[in-house]
């Protein structure tokens, strides 16, 4: 009595043969198609269960809704690019963009207007992009109240958005805001990098009063913190950027005057910098 033939099911190794022959350009070798051939054997027998049929028609299917889903994925931007911060950690970012999306253009309101546009995964200058606008805001720190820093002078980068006009390419725009998250570039010229800020920059919105000086308590020195990693980093930027939000919030709605925003702001400010605790 002959043993019958066991049927033979297609796979992986069937799939990756079908993109490898219709699908050269993406597919140059057999072995370029096998991840992609089992992420859609793998969808195939979600949706169609365990004994579901692989024939070429479902294999287009699949790979086609793969490969529209990966295109109308928003690309990598470095989360501290997406989390306000002090304006003098702008020599943080050619790093930062660096590690971003070669996909993601940056523009830049705190650039000289010459400076080409920046794209990610390039480590660009800082003393070309970024260093006349700290230079200019070290100035007018140097002649006001030095503690303003603490609440003012942040930058950010926004959320990349397609750009219709730039045949929708994804585009994030490098800023400075103000404390209650609003943009400003505090008279900053792009056509002119070098000019110094004007005496209406050097004084604050509202001037911080006067308190009187406090007798100096001899320091005690603290134990070492433990270094953190950059997950450890990303989190507190992201839970700190979280709680400004809604200080914010609560400031727009009425529950803070100014000056208890202000202090709200500061407390948060001096929480995440100390690891969130207080």
């Amino acid at each position: 009595m002959k043993d019958k033939k066991r049927k033979q099911t297609k796979g992986v190794r069937y799939i990756a043969k079908v993109l490898n022959k219709y699908q050269k350009k993406k597919y140059s070798t057999y072995n370029s198609a096998l991840p992609d051939a089992r992420k859609i054997l793998s969808e195939i027998k979600s949706k169609t269960g365990a004994d579901g049929r692989v024939n070429i028609k479902n294999i287009w299917q699949y790979s086609r809704s793969r490969r529209d889903k990966k295109e109308d994925k928003i690309p990598y931007v470095h989360s501290d690019l997406l989390t306000a911060d002090w304006y003098f950690n702008l020599k943080l970012y050619p790093s930062l963009i660096d590690a971003s999306s070669n996909k993601v253009f940056f523009t830049s309101t705190l650039s000289p207007k010459n400076s080409p546009i920046i794209q990610g995964g390039t480590k660009v200058d800082y003393d070309q992009y970024f260093a006349a606008f700290v230079t200019y805001i070290n100035k007018i720190i140097a002649n006001t109240d030095r503690s303003r820093y603490e609440a003012e002078f942040n930058v950010i980068c926004t959320p990349p958005k397609q750009n219709p006009n730039k045949g929708n390419r994804w585009e994030s725009t490098i800023q400075c805001i103000d404390e209650y998250g609003d943009q400003t570039n505090y008279g900053f010229d792009p056509n002119n990098p070098e000019a110094d800020p004007d005496d209406k920059e050097w004084t604050p919105t509202e001037p911080a009063k006067e308190e009187p000086k406090k007798p100096t308590e001899p320091t005690i020195p603290s134990e070492p913190e433990t270094p953190k990693s950059d997950a450890d980093k990303i989190r507190l930027a992201e839970l700190r950027n979280e709680a400004l939000k809604m200080l914010q919030d609560d400031f727009k709605a009425g529950i803070y005057t100014k000056e208890e925003y202000k202090i709200e702001r500061a407390k948060i400010m001096e929480k995440y910098n100390r690891g969130g605790i207080l």
